[in-house]
């Protein structure tokens, strides 16, 4: 079921998460995702299209059960121009509020670009996973993570503060080398405000135009959230070659 309505991005719910804490079905090949170079595999996902996105993840599982539940935005949707200004906002109060300074350095070409498409998990039942394709041929989408590797630690550690209340966040960073990515990480965030706490887990994976992202706010659900997110990353590979 592939719907037209995106919920709430994941990407400004995730790159948030990030930006405060760092921001086979197909032709049968002799030459394996692992296989590929990382500039085959770039040059293979810029031709990567929505309706082959939706082919991959509807082949991954979650706890065993195929995703079903999608939704899809291309270029022109009004709801992507909206997306895109909701996460611009963001990212500049986000800019405000982190302490360190030096871990509030968004800028990077993926948080300018325009996106081409978005594709949307909306099954998971603690989380979303998204693929997002960004217009233009100087958009990189494994900078932010090769950024997040290099500070990671300074920046496990970080306080923030929205509409005059504090909070801290602890985040523990581990990169992943998965089949199809040429850059990917997870990352699990401990919050601190007050006298709550919450842990959330997020992934992101990068290859040419495209970023794979999840990102739940139960981190309970972390083993699982991670073997669907390393699925599904290399399904759409393996569909883009």
């Amino acid at each position: 079921m592939t719907s037209r309505t995106l919920r709430s991005l994941t990407a400004l719910g995730t790159a948030a998460a990030l930006a405060f804490s760092l921001s086979a079905c197909g032709q049968n090949s002799s030459k394996s995702v692992a296989d590929s170079s990382p500039k085959d595999l770039a040059a293979s996902f810029e031709k990567l299209t929505p309706d082959q996105v939706a082919k991959a993840l509807k082949k991954t599982k979650y706890d065993g059960k195929k995703l079903n539940k999608l939704a899809k935005a291309e270029s022109g949707d009004p709801q992507l121009k909206t997306l895109k200004k909701q996460l611009r906002q963001y990212m500049d109060q986000a800019t405000k509020s982190v302490k360190p300074e030096k871990c509030a350095d968004f800028t990077s070409s993926v948080a300018n670009a325009d996106f081409d498409y978005v594709v949307q998990v909306q099954d998971l039942p603690t989380a979303t996973l998204e693929v997002i394709k960004y217009k233009g041929k100087d958009v990189d989408t494994e900078e932010p993570i090769k950024r997040t590797e290099k500070l990671a630690k300074d920046c496990s550690d970080i306080t923030v503060n929205f509409a005059g209340k504090e909070g801290k966040i602890h985040t523990d960073f581990e990169e992943l080398k998965i089949p199809g990515a040429n850059a990917a990480d997870w990352q699990k965030a401990t919050i601190t405000g007050g006298t709550r706490t919450q842990e959330s887990v997020s992934g992101r994976a990068a290859t040419g135009p495209v970023q794979i992202i999840i990102d739940s706010p139960n981190a309970k659900q972390k083993d699982k959230l991670l073997a669907t997110f390393k699925e599904a990353v290399t399904n759409i590979a393996e569909e883009a070659k």
